[in-house]
């Protein structure tokens, strides 16, 4: 079972200006935790970033949905739905291509967990790390 210590939902409209609103209020999130000079809020950050952006170019429909959470496990989660049913693939890039996008499922797959859940509305892109110092407690 995962216990969720504090959780943020964000409702955004699918505009460019959700992305950096997201990013602006994922900092206050963070910084209410005490997280703000862990590695992994920054890559929080980046990772909202890149899926709030593939849901503003290739989602249907106007609202994106989403929240981070903090459990009591140490892990930051996000999660971004959209009413877009198309999984992400990701797509691999030689050194020194120029093109613009595709980098951004590579980004999540380095700094933490991530996966997608489709369902008859749309789909959920979530992304997960764990802070590595706090110990898993079982029982």
């Amino acid at each position: 079972m995962t216990v969720i210590c504090a959780t943020a939902k964000f409702a955004l409209t699918r505009e460019p200006g959700a992305v950096s609103f997201l990013r602006r209020s994922l900092r206050w999130f963070v910084a209410a935790l005490g997280l703000t000079a862990e590695p992994m809020a920054e890559d929080m950050l980046l990772c909202a970033s890149e899926l709030t952006t593939n849901s503003v170019l290739h989602a249907e429909g106007t609202k994106i949905i989403v929240e981070a959470s903090w459990t009591a496990r140490g892990t930051l989660r996000l999660e971004v739905s959209d009413t877009d049913r198309t999984t992400p693939v990701p797509t691999e890039r030689p050194a020194g291509d120029c093109t613009v996008g595709g980098r951004g499922l590579p980004i999540l797959a380095a700094t933490g967990d991530w996966g997608t859940w489709v369902y008859h509305w749309g789909k959920t892109v979530w992304w997960e790390a764990r802070r590595p110092s706090v110990p898993i407690v079982v029982g």
